[in-house]
């Protein structure tokens, strides 16, 4: 028997870490979110106090003001004394801080069952070692395993030990995965908990205002106008960079392809491979010089030419008739100077056929 590498088991030990750290700085955060909602309330009165002061001069003259700010005052009071103040911070704590708590019972089965796991762990590769020793001194010494008395009862304490491991491992990660699924639980139920509670209390607050005046209705209905033409705008200029994505995208396209076609040397101008011409193909005019595509004699004529004297090559040169002789002792006519080393080759050949062509180095 033997153990495969898990590569799930260090994510799901960073899993639990994540999730200790997480609790911890959940819990920090709404203690401080319900003090600032308990602050909201107390300085909301302490400022309607201030308006009041303002306007409690004896020589103030104007009365709509004063009752103004007297019925801002009562509208804060009647708010601070309202469900969504006084529950706002006791709800909190017990339907949404409590229960995201609770996740620290699961998370401690969980690392306790992670424990067992190390150690089962640690015990299988401590018998495993053992076996291995003895496997390692039996072959260096050329001696069969048989001859060891303790090396059966050492493969049965390794065998034993990773059956201890792997149930412990199925232990482990029942607990985590309930862990997780325990944590997805609390985390749907708390936060549309946790936005109910938000929303009553900051509705007491829009209707504290909208009773002292109810011009803030405008004002609200005002703000909802601006955040759907901002979200509106927003999706339109993210429609626009996605398009401009698109065609930037496009028209690098064929460039890209262009430059993969010149390297791999398809395009035209360039040559992927040496092209060799044969006797009966032409060269192109913008080639070499003619004298430099000729090509020489085939090796199977050399024997049979004899080459007479720089002096009767002279004279055969004058006189077009002159007979030469082939190594059968057949006459054959000297070919012109006029004429093309294809025919030469055609002449000189025994049978009167034109011979294997010999590619040489004639490039297109």
């Amino acid at each position: 028997m033997s153990m495969q590498v898990d590569f799930e088991y260090p994510r799901q030990v960073e899993d639990m870490n994540i999730l200790k750290s997480a609790i911890g700085g959940f819990e920090k955060n709404m203690n401080r979110m319900m003090l600032l909602m308990k602050e909201v309330g107390t300085a909301r009165r302490e400022v309607s106090h201030s308006y009041q002061q303002l306007t409690s001069l004896s020589f103030s003259k104007n009365a709509q003001v004063r009752n103004r700010v007297n019925h801002f005052l009562e509208e804060v009071t009647a708010m601070q004394e309202g469900a969504p103040f006084k529950e706002y911070n006791t709800k909190v704590h017990d339907e949404v801080l409590a229960p995201v708590q609770g996740l620290k019972t699961a998370l401690k089965e969980a690392q306790k069952q992670q424990q067992l796991r190390e150690k089962r762990y640690k015990e299988y590769q401590k018998a495993k070692d053992k076996v291995d020793k003895t496997e390692k001194t039996h072959a260096k010494k050329s001696k069969p395993l048989e001859t060891s008395a303790k090396y059966p009862l050492q493969k049965k304490d390794r065998e034993q030990r990773l059956e201890n491991f792997r149930a412990q491992d199925v232990n482990f990660q029942t607990a985590f995965n309930e862990m997780v699924e325990r944590m997805e639980g609390v985390s749907q139920e708390t936060m549309t908990c946790y936005l109910h509670l938000n929303a009553n209390y900051f509705a007491s607050i829009i209707d504290c205002l909208t009773k002292t005046d109810p011009t803030v209705v405008e004002v609200v209905e005002q703000y909802r106008l601006t955040m759907k033409r901002e979200r509106q705008r927003s999706i339109q200029e993210e429609i626009g960079r996605l398009r401009a994505e698109e065609h930037a995208s496009q028209t690098a396209s064929p460039l890209k392809e262009s430059e993969l076609l010149q390297n791999s040397g398809h395009l035209s101008g360039s040559y992927s491979s040496v092209r060799r011409l044969p006797y009966d193909t032409a060269s192109p005019a913008a080639g070499p010089p003619t004298a430099a595509l000729e090509e020489p004699v085939p090796p199977s004529l050399n024997h049979s030419v004899e080459l007479p004297n720089n002096k009767s090559v002279e004279s055969d040169l004058k006189d077009p008739a002159t007979e030469r002789l082939s190594h059968e002792g057949e006459p054959q006519l000297a070919p012109s100077v006029s004429e093309s080393p294809e025919q030469s080759a055609l002449d000189c050949s025994p049978d009167g056929k034109l011979p294997p062509p010999q590619y040489g180095g004639v490039f297109q």
